[in-house]
């Protein structure tokens, strides 16, 4: 498996632009969530904070999961999680279900990033470790800037819910690609 890791990591990388796409969904459609369902903008940034909110609690039991099984199992665990809370917040008609969603969400996210973070870090010697690392952490302000240049368009045309589903189905995509 090492000899193919800067294939691995172009798959990980896929990853990590999902996650910040799904991310940023919230923010990218704020006009019509919040139309829709007459969110104001604090309960926007809410939802925006929750994604990263389940790092506080999930980190370390979550590393503590990561003895028993392997670092793929945790990220492909991860990944699934993610578009779960895709699935939840595109169906969620309250702001209280989209909070639920974007905690679910968040918890993949924290797993998934835990563990890709860890396989690059092992996978990787010294001199290539840095070029690595910032080819994968690349995925993250990508897949915001795709959010935030697809995401309204595609919500007028079919609705924020469809929108958020596309987020979930994303990341299945990613899980299958890994």
């Amino acid at each position: 498996m090492l000899n193919n890791r800067w294939a691995i990591l172009a798959l990980l990388l896929v990853v990590r632009l999902v996650m910040g796409f799904q991310f940023q969904a919230v923010a990218s459609m704020t006009p019509f969530m919040a139309a829709d369902l007459g969110l104001d903008f604090a309960q926007i940034g809410t939802l925006v904070g929750l994604y990263m909110l389940p790092g506080i609690f999930i980190s370390l039991p979550g590393a503590l999961y990561g003895r028993r099984y392997t670092d793929l199992t945790m990220v492909l665990f991860g990944v699934a999680v993610m578009a779960l809370g895709g699935v939840v917040t595109g169906l969620a008609d309250s702001f209280a279900m989209l909070a639920i969603g974007r905690l679910i969400g968040g918890v993949g996210a924290v797993l998934q990033s835990l563990f890709m973070l860890k396989m690059v870090a092992e996978w990787f010697d010294e001199k290539s470790v840095t070029t690595a690392m910032a080819i994968l952490l690349s995925g993250w302000p990508v897949g915001v800037a795709l959010a935030l240049t697809t995401m309204a368009p595609m919500a007028a045309q079919w609705g924020w819910q469809v929108v958020m589903h596309i987020t979930a189905l994303s990341c299945l995509l990613a899980l299958i690609a890994v």
